[in-house]
């Protein structure tokens, strides 16, 4: 991760992550074994289309599974 923060060039960045995730997939480093979890999040009232729940992709904790793309800012 230290190493994907410094790369100078994005063809280096894309090959460390791609590294990473590779590493993730094949040491299997977190199992669920209880099931989903829930983590707070707030939106402002003018940012829309975001669902009252959801789950986050593991392993980066990005909001993947809410198709993020679909979110807009109405003012």
């Amino acid at each position: 991760y230290e190493e994907i923060k410094g790369a100078t060039s994005m063809k280096k960045r894309e090959l460390l992550e791609k590294q990473l995730l590779t590493h993730f997939a094949q040491q299997v480093i977190a199992i669920p074994t209880v099931g989903f979890y829930t983590n707070l999040a707030v939106a402002k009232n003018y940012f829309r289309n975001v669902p009252q729940t959801g789950i986050n992709a593991w392993p980066l904790r990005f909001p993947g599974y809410l198709n993020p793309e679909q979110f807009f800012i109405k003012k």
